[in-house]
């Protein structure tokens, strides 16, 4: 789960720097640099890659936390199961002992 928020935290810091490096962009376009036009497409494209990867990130992270509710699940029925057994062998061990 770490690695899946220390990727995501990265992926939020380039995510800024983009955005950041878009306005610087815009804003060297407004006084007529032509060059900064492919610099801003180039990071649009990198802001458009870094948002699928966090919209991966978050369905993955989703997956997981359903897969482990699942477990979760598995886990408290076999428990519970258990528990009815357990009560079972007691009984008996004590009709055994009458």
């Amino acid at each position: 789960m770490s690695l899946q928020w220390d990727e995501s935290a990265r992926i939020n810091e380039e995510f800024e720097q983009e955005k950041s490096s878009i306005g610087e962009s815009i804003r060297r376009i407004r006084e007529g640099r032509d060059s900064a036009l492919a610099e801003k497409e180039k990071a649009i494209l990198k802001c458009d890659e870094l948002l699928r990867r966090q919209k991966k990130l978050i369905f993955d992270h989703a997956a997981s936390e359903e897969k482990l509710k699942s477990e979760i699940d598995i886990l408290k029925d076999n428990s519970q199961r258990t528990a009815l057994d357990f009560e079972k062998v007691k009984i008996e061990l004590s009709e055994a002992r009458s």
